[in-house]
């Protein structure tokens, strides 16, 4: 019987050596990834509202990246994606 699972984990991706090498962050989630490195050097350069507008497009995006991940999403009769408790 399925039923749902809290994981607290962390991930250490491998080095890219080569241009051969398979990509370690699967899609969707390599479309986001972009807006948050962004973030981070535009934190870096101390460019705040930059970095918060980066940080807002990166975050708008994974809900999308989850539905497409995760599948078993509920859709409410508006169209937007939920969680199933």
């Amino acid at each position: 019987m399925p039923a749902p699972l809290e994981v607290d984990l962390t991930l250490i991706q491998i080095s890219l050596i080569n241009d051969d090498d398979p990509e370690a962050i699967p899609y969707p989630w390599s479309d986001a990834l972009p807006y948050w490195a962004a973030t981070l050097c535009l934190l870096q350069q101390q460019r705040r509202e930059d970095a918060q507008a980066m940080a807002q497009l990166f975050n708008s995006l994974l809900p999308e990246c989850a539905s497409v991940v995760c599948p078993t999403l509920l859709q409410n009769p508006y169209g937007a994606v939920i969680r199933s408790a």
